[in-house]
């Protein structure tokens, strides 16, 4: 059981952590057609990481 929830706790940090990554480098990139693009599409993929994220974070913590 309390590895289970370790599990999601890890999982949970690694997600708002990528998110977080992803969020930077949308800010980064920037200037053509082709980066603005690119920098929508990680914003967005930052967004459902970073959700996902701390959906896992909340269970671990809910989690007996």
């Amino acid at each position: 059981m309390q590895t289970e929830k370790q599990k999601l706790l890890f999982a949970g940090c690694g997600l708002l952590g990528g998110g977080v990554l992803l969020l930077f480098l949308s800010r980064v990139l920037g200037g053509t057609d082709l980066m603005d693009f690119l920098s929508g599409l990680f914003l967005g993929l930052a967004v459902g990481v970073m959700l996902l994220g701390v959906f896992f974070f909340g269970r671990s913590l809910v989690k007996n």
